[in-house]
């Protein structure tokens, strides 16, 4: 596909049947609707624009901005008619397939909507900024359908695109809140999304007075209604971990896993302390009461730090040592919410799903794994 650029519009008079450059050429027409458009004074856009095409029908701009005036207003039929005259001119312009899929989404015809939205995020000749905006939208429409993983694949591929893509790091805290109860990678989402959103929008003032004080706001409820948390006693776990890492140091393993033990019990909200105490449980326990131990302080440990990409990597990995595959991928995916281009996470991930029988969503991942 090649992208068409949009052309000036002295050239489309020369250029077009119609628009030959007499004082009559729908370019002052044009020029008032494109105007009127840019203030979103609507109802003029259409009027002017209306009466540009009806003299020069093969003004390719005029036609967009007429469609994206039409949607502006809820004018779908419109909208569809404006857009079906563009593509009859250019089938392969880039803009003129991204207001199809606009036209689709409106229509609630998903299909058509993700069409247009995946033949531009697939053209690599396009800027990496359409394509990242292309991925996504194609994952807004994702979402609509319930297609979760792929939706965040796209995103994903959207991030790689554009890092600063405000509308994939704002879907993805969608997804990791909504979805998955993933507060604390959405708190961080989101918080990323404000720093591209546009300064005067709605969406980046319902995120900084909603979204990510909402977000807070249950995270405290959640870790103050956790069992334990009244009794925890930090400073005894501090003292009784760094004595821990003194034996592990000399190698005395097994006072190195009581004096941890004794940390975690003080403290369960403590990161050293649980990944610690796991770490040396997996060394030693094999009994299934064991493992199920070994694996509940694992996940103690990263609900206290869970961005620890060691401690998410231990964890499935002690879970697939011992066939608990759908442990070990509720872990990952946890984990890649994080590390999403990780491909020690990504392969562990894939192997724990087709473990699980869920071949379907491990091709997309595997799909994914294959681009980085």
């Amino acid at each position: 596909m090649k992208k068409k650029a949009f052309l000036p519009l002295a050239c489309l008079a020369a250029l077009f049947a119609g628009c030959d450059g007499t004082p009559d050429d729908g370019s002052a027409d044009f020029a008032k609707g494109k105007a009127a458009y840019d203030v979103r004074d609507l109802k003029t856009a259409v009027k002017h624009l209306t009466a540009s095409i009806q003299v020069c029908a093969t003004n390719l701009e005029a036609h967009l901005t007429l469609a994206l005036t039409d949607l502006a207003l809820g004018d779908v039929d419109g909208a569809d008619k404006a857009v079906k005259a563009a593509r009859a001119i250019s089938p392969d312009s880039a803009e003129a397939l991204l207001a199809d899929a606009e036209v689709g989404w409106m229509a609630k015809d998903f299909a058509r909507a993700k069409s247009g939205y995946s033949a531009v995020a697939n053209a690599k000749q396009l800027s990496a900024a359409m394509r990242s905006q292309a991925y996504s939208s194609r994952a807004v429409v994702e979402l609509a359908e319930n297609e979760f993983d792929q939706a965040r694949i796209s995103l994903w591929r959207a991030m790689r695109l554009n890092p600063r893509n405000p509308a994939a790091w704002y879907h993805l805290g969608v997804l990791s809140r909504d979805t998955w109860k993933f507060d604390d990678a959405a708190l961080q989402q989101f918080t990323v999304a404000s720093k591209f959103l546009e300064p005067a929008s709605a969406r980046l003032r319902d995120v900084l007075r909603n979204v990510i004080p909402a977000l807070r706001d249950a995270a405290a409820r959640a870790g103050a209604a956790r069992p334990g948390v009244t009794a925890r006693n930090p400073g005894a776990a501090a003292k009784l971990i760094g004595e821990g890492e003194e034996l592990l140091a000399k190698k005395q393993t097994t006072k190195a896993l009581k004096k941890f033990a004794a940390a975690y019990d003080a403290d369960k909200f403590s990161f050293p302390a649980a990944f610690n105490y796991a770490k040396l449980l997996a060394a030693t326990e094999k009994t299934t009461a064991g493992i199920d131990k070994t694996l509940a302080v694992f996940a103690a440990a990263l609900d206290a730090k869970p961005i620890s990409q060691e401690a998410g990597l231990a964890a499935a990995r002690y879970a697939m040592y011992n066939k608990r595959w759908a442990t070990a991928a509720k872990t990952l995916n946890r984990s890649l919410a994080y590390y999403p281009e990780s491909k020690q996470m990504l392969r562990l991930y894939i192997d724990a799903l087709q473990k699980t029988g869920d071949t379907k969503t491990a091709a997309l991942y595997q799909a994914w794994l294959k681009e980085l």
